[in-house]
């Protein structure tokens, strides 16, 4: 539980980069579809992303970044109101689920807008930046 929290605690732009370092991961069953920001800008060239698509990336990246710190400040304060009742002698379980509730909705809405975000990025993109794209993922 405790690596969950933490993992949630580092969400947004670790995330990504985390995701753009390790495009490869066999056990990543959306890999296929969605590429990472970075990754994108790291072959920019490769694939001559326009000004527009560039800036409309920024744009994207930016909101995502601002709803992941956001986010995390309120998972921290839920999680910390978890483990208070956790911590308690004898844990009133009613109010222990309600407030797991709470900090699950939030990891929720975490995943929710990474996928928001890799969905946006990958629409910027045209079909042959995909295609040139996972072709040099797959090369490297």
């Amino acid at each position: 539980m405790l690596a969950r929290i933490i993992f949630c605690m580092t969400m947004g732009v670790a995330f990504i980069s985390t995701w753009a370092q390790d495009t490869k991961d066999p056990g990543d069953p959306l890999q296929e579809y969605l590429l990472p920001p970075e990754f994108i800008i790291e072959h920019q060239k490769a694939i001559d992303l326009s000004d527009g698509q560039k800036e409309s990336i920024r744009e994207v990246v930016k909101t995502a970044q601002s709803t992941f710190y956001d986010l995390q400040w309120y998972l921290k304060e839920q999680m910390d109101q978890f483990t208070s009742l956790l911590a308690a002698e004898s844990v009133d379980e009613v109010k222990a689920l309600q407030q797991l509730d709470k900090v699950l909705g939030i990891e929720t809405k975490i995943k929710k807008a990474q996928m928001t975000l890799m969905i946006r990025v990958k629409n910027t993109l045209t079909p042959a930046q995909q295609k040139k794209l996972k072709e040099i993922r797959a090369g490297s």
